[in-house]
């Protein structure tokens, strides 16, 4: 009689274990999927030493989007100082672009600066576009 007791509660106990956990899984993963309503990004230009807030839901959508869509580079990189920095709320980012059409972007978070990500075909285009609007915009601005 002990014994079927004591199943009886391993059972239970496993099954209450089994609940929580995957609770707190699909709330982990609604979070990274979660996107802010309002996002706060700033473009920093360190070669003029400028600063310009993204304004624009299109280049917004450029900026999140690179960052969601960039693959993990391999290797050990040697990066060269980079042209851009830019924030998207309180993470920040560097940006490497290279000027010619249809190359790749790199990008590279400050929280983890041993890991540089690629950008590639319209995600890295949508983002060179977005920041040549920014520049741009202020230019006709000031």
């Amino acid at each position: 009689m002990k014994i079927w007791k004591f199943i009886t509660m391993l059972v239970v106990i496993v099954s209450l274990g089994a609940c929580y956990l995957n609770q707190t899984e699909s709330k982990e993963r609604s979070a990274v999927t979660e996107t802010p309503p309002s996002q706060n990004i700033t473009l920093y230009d360190k070669k003029n030493s400028l600063q310009y807030v993204v304004s624009s839901e299109q280049d917004s959508a450029a900026f999140t989007g690179a960052v969601k869509g960039a693959k993990k580079m391999g290797g050990i990189m040697n990066m060269a100082e980079p042209s851009y920095e830019f924030t998207i709320n309180k993470d920040m980012y560097s940006l490497w672009l290279s000027p010619e059409k249809g190359s790749t972007a790199a990008i590279m978070n400050y929280q983890d600066t041993h890991t540089v990500y690629r950008v590639n075909g319209r995600l890295a285009e949508e983002l060179k576009a977005a920041v040549s609007h920014i520049m741009e915009q202020q230019r006709k601005l000031g």
